[in-house]
């Protein structure tokens, strides 16, 4: 009997270690491929039981059409085997163990080419993903898009559309990073929250939800001490320069992303100018819905095509649909002495500023 037992137990093990290496290891690596569109590599199997394995280092390579990075130190992956005996269904949860992401814009303006592929239900087995979570992660965002500069009679604004070649693309390094993300209807819908913080200061929270079949996403975005002049590598599509200052608030985003050109939907913005009416061809649909307030403080930002920069602004940003509405704002244009006491930027019918120049010695600006 003690033979017999021990020849049984051999054979159960022995049949763990084939699945385990020879389906299960395939099949996990299959699944994310499949899921992410991106070829991955999964590292050896350093452990496992009967709820889990354990994996090596792991990479998601670059591409020849997607530099987007990501290498992990390990992979955990849990599953329940009850549920493929009831329901010939095996649901990962995956967790990624001290992740470094590499993160690039386009030239267009597109962070993430890739898309999730819906589950195709055929197999005996139908492995999927339920979430990935991680933590203790670096993310590094980097943008090859490029403000456009004042069009001069030497470069023409198209030339000045595209960086040169050899551009070097300035990035935002997160630190700390934490994070999941969750796959639901066919892979349709997908929650994420992350939170990380940037190397100089302040914490950044991104909560939200992506609908692939309409191609809309909503977030809730909170900053805690962000430094502007910090994450302004990222914001290379808004129609303003954020040289300093420091901003708390939250907002949330509703946005859809069937096109890429949102730096052509933005209006130019000159305080010179009136109210221009509703901007032709360009459906409001298309540009991110507002809602949310912020507060600034000591805000250094060059507007486009204005002359001179906004200095030391403090002030609050009410958010409203496609509006940034400044409530009480003062700081300097240029050396003057300025208040806005209330002024709207609406990304889809222009703007409005009435700026007051406050009270000043003259002699020291004719100086």
């Amino acid at each position: 009997i003690g033979v017999i037992s021990l020849v049984g137990t051999g054979v159960g093990v022995g049949a763990l270690w084939w699945f385990v290496y020879q389906q299960l290891v395939p099949l996990v690596t299959k699944e994310l491929s499949k899921t992410l569109d991106r070829p991955i590599k999964i590292g050896k199997v350093e452990g496992f039981s009967l709820t889990g394995l354990k994996l090596g280092l792991s990479s998601l390579p670059p591409t020849d059409t997607d530099p987007d990075l990501a290498t992990i130190e390990g992979v955990e992956v849990g599953f329940n085997p009850l549920e493929v005996l009831l329901r010939r269904r095996l649901g990962l949860d995956v967790t990624l163990i001290n992740p470094t992401i590499y993160l690039e814009q386009d030239r267009q303006g597109t962070w993430l080419a890739t898309q999730p592929k819906q589950k195709k239900k055929k197999g005996l087995i139908q492995v999927e993903l339920n979430q990935i979570e991680f933590e203790k992660g670096t993310v590094f965002l980097a943008s090859q898009f490029q403000r456009p500069q004042p069009e001069t009679a030497e470069n023409s604004k198209e030339k000045l559309q595209q960086p040169p070649e050899d551009f070097q693309p300035k990035s935002l390094a997160l630190q700390r990073v934490k994070g999941s993300a969750s796959f639901h209807d066919n892979n349709d819908r997908i929650q994420f929250d992350v939170t990380g913080f940037p190397e100089q200061a302040g914490r950044l929270r991104v909560q939200g939800e992506v609908s692939v079949p309409q191609k809309e996403v909503r977030l809730q975005v909170s900053a805690q001490n962000i430094l502007l002049a910090e994450i302004n590598p990222v914001l290379q599509q808004a129609p303003m320069d954020f040289k300093a200052g420091k901003v708390n608030g939250s907002v949330r985003v509703a946005a859809t992303f069937q096109t890429n050109d949102l730096a052509d939907t933005l209006p130019s913005i000159n305080p010179l100018e009136p109210l221009p009416p509703k901007l032709q061809n360009k459906p409001e649909k298309q540009l991110p819905q507002l809602e949310g307030n912020a507060k600034v403080e000591g805000l250094d930002l060059q507007i486009d095509r204005v002359p001179q920069p906004l200095l030391k602004v403090n002030g609050r940003i009410r958010f409203a649909k496609t509006a940034m509405l400044f409530e009480d704002a003062k700081g300097s244009y240029g050396l003057l002495p300025v208040e806005v006491k209330k002024g709207i930027i609406d990304l889809a019918q222009g703007y409005e500023l009435p700026i007051q120049v406050l009270p000043a010695d003259t002699q020291k600006y004719l100086e």
